[in-house]
């Protein structure tokens, strides 16, 4: 917003409220109450401008303002539970690593923060659905209205106050989502492994294995049709071989 703008702000407050400059150079306000809006749209101040003259006796502080600001902000965002719907409908859909990235990506950024990766999707895909329905959607419901709260504050700040406040908005939600224990599938298991051995290579300098390599790339490789024909012409020649010799 320009200061322009602002004077056409303060010149309504002025309008409602007649004493509004009494004892108080016009000028002068203008220059002490812009630098804490200037960050915000014109349409942004100028609703919670009205909201105020429509609730308030008296003129509005910056701090009335302000709280009008932060509150139309937590209005035009979804309730708890439409947050929590969208989310599941995208761990409905996160049956495998790909499916949810995908599934993640597509979320709104306020519900990415609050979900933190794709793997707490195909995470949750997995528990039973009354403990995604109960502990889980409680959870979510609770950290979502606090990180409303909270982004809706940080962004009525000023952008200088904005930067000291930035861990805030960064930080955890209030309410710590349940991580859910699953049974680990085969890439799970190989993937840690994995893990531990370049961990303990890199620890004692010791150059990977190209061969070992090759041999998780084989296993975790799907059998083709080839393959199984030859499986079970090996396994046919096997029988044919215990019947002659009788066994």
């Amino acid at each position: 917003m320009t200061q322009a703008e602002f004077s056409v702000i303060l010149a309504k407050i002025a309008r409602f409220y007649p004493r509004f400059y009494e004892n108080q150079d016009a000028k002068q306000v203008n220059r002490d109450w812009f630098p804490y809006f200037e960050d915000n749209s014109f349409q942004t101040v100028n609703r919670a401008v009205d909201a105020c003259i429509s609730t308030l006796k008296f003129a509005p502080t910056v701090a009335d303002i302000k709280a009008q600001i932060v509150e139309s902000y937590q209005q035009d965002k979804p309730t708890s539970i439409q947050a929590f719907q969208v989310i599941a409908a995208a761990v409905k859909k996160a049956t495998d690593r790909t499916a949810a990235a995908e599934q993640f990506n597509g979320l709104p950024p306020i519900l990415r923060k609050l979900v933190g990766d794709p793997d707490t999707l195909r995470d949750w895909h997995s528990v039973s659905a009354d403990a995604f329905q109960t502990v889980i959607m409680s959870a979510i419901r609770e950290s979502y209205t606090e990180l409303v709260k909270r982004e809706a504050k940080y962004y009525a700040f000023p952008a200088e106050l904005q930067q000291a406040e930035q861990w805030r908005i960064e930080a955890p939600a209030a309410a710590a989502l349940p991580e859910p224990v699953r049974e680990k599938t085969l890439d799970d298991v190989i993937a840690d492994r994995e893990k531990k051995s370049e961990e303990y290579r890199k620890h004692f300098g010791i150059e990977p294995n190209p061969e070992y390599a090759n041999r998780v790339a084989a296993f975790k490789t799907p059998m083709t049709k080839e393959d199984l024909k030859r499986m079970e012409y090996a396994e046919r020649k096997k029988e044919a071989l215990l019947k002659k010799i009788g066994v």
